[in-house]
């Protein structure tokens, strides 16, 4: 059974992203905050990590991801991240090339899409990462 831990700050997207991954037979461990997210990491050792690009606490969406990867490295070599951003075009810009954001709209429907197509890729595929759009 695959672990997620999912970080959003929208509580109904995160509502409706937990229930449809627990539907399709995934163990989902909503983080509130960024520091939990980080702590899950090492404790429940997830499969992949949802979380926004922008967060309400001291830490940013790459900052947590960041985390992530450097706790999946200790132990393994490769991690899976799906950093979502609602940002429009100009804000995009504040994100360096490379950082793996994936830019959505407002859908549950798209974030379920995007983790569950990161699920069934290898993790050889994957530095750091989620599909650049």
């Amino acid at each position: 059974m695959p672990k997620i831990v999912l970080l959003l700050g929208e509580q109904p997207i995160s509502s409706e992203v937990t229930r449809h991954l627990q539907a399709a037979d995934h163990d989902v461990r909503i983080a509130g905050s960024a520091e939990e997210a980080i702590d899950l990491a090492y404790l429940f050792e997830p499969d992949l990590l949802i979380t926004d690009a922008e967060l309400e606490d001291d830490y940013t969406g790459i900052e947590v991801s960041q985390a992530f990867t450097f706790a999946y490295r200790k132990r393994f070599k490769e991690s899976r991240v799906l950093l979502v951003s609602y940002l429009d075009e100009g804000e995009r810009n504040r994100f360096p090339c490379g950082s793996n954001v994936i830019f959505l709209p407002q859908s549950a429907r798209e974030v379920i899409d995007a983790g569950l197509a990161l699920l069934e890729q290898p993790l050889s595929r994957f530095a750091f990462g989620s599909q650049a759009n």
